[in-house]
């Protein structure tokens, strides 16, 4: 049986990725949902992405609430961030890699338990057996 923290399929490795209000967590790595932006290298922290002119400090500041993550700029230095913490904790420095993020599937079948359509939210839910 395959370990699913360690599955690929066909030469992609499936990345998991929670994107809490809080931390952030994959299979390997948890870290605080904050950053903050510099045109500095920071001095004393290792933990940054350089992303597009900027220093991004992982773990940094304060993210406040946010519902529409996905059109979120920090959101997505973050899921790069998630990326790399969790392509080193298998001691790769690159991959090919499929994410697999989202609501979480109780949400979505209490949602439609009780009664509200799911498509008002623009929601699919879909069943993969493993």
């Amino acid at each position: 049986m395959v370990n699913i923290r360690e599955y690929n399929m066909i030469g992609t490795l499936i990345l998991g990725i929670d994107h809490g209000y809080g931390n952030i967590k994959t299979a390997h790595r948890v870290f605080p949902t904050a950053l903050i932006k510099s045109e500095k290298a920071p001095t004393f922290s290792k933990d940054y992405l350089e992303y597009d002119g900027y220093f991004n400090i992982i773990g940094e500041g304060h993210k406040s609430f946010i519902a529409e993550k996905q059109s979120d700029d920090d959101n997505y230095i973050l899921t790069l961030a998630a990326i790399a913490k969790e392509l080193s904790a298998r001691e790769l420095t690159s991959a090919r890699v499929h994410l697999a993020v989202g609501l979480p599937l109780k949400w979505v079948q209490e949602t439609v338990y009780a009664g509200e359509r799911a498509e008002a939210y623009g929601i699919q839910a879909y069943h993969a057996g493993y």
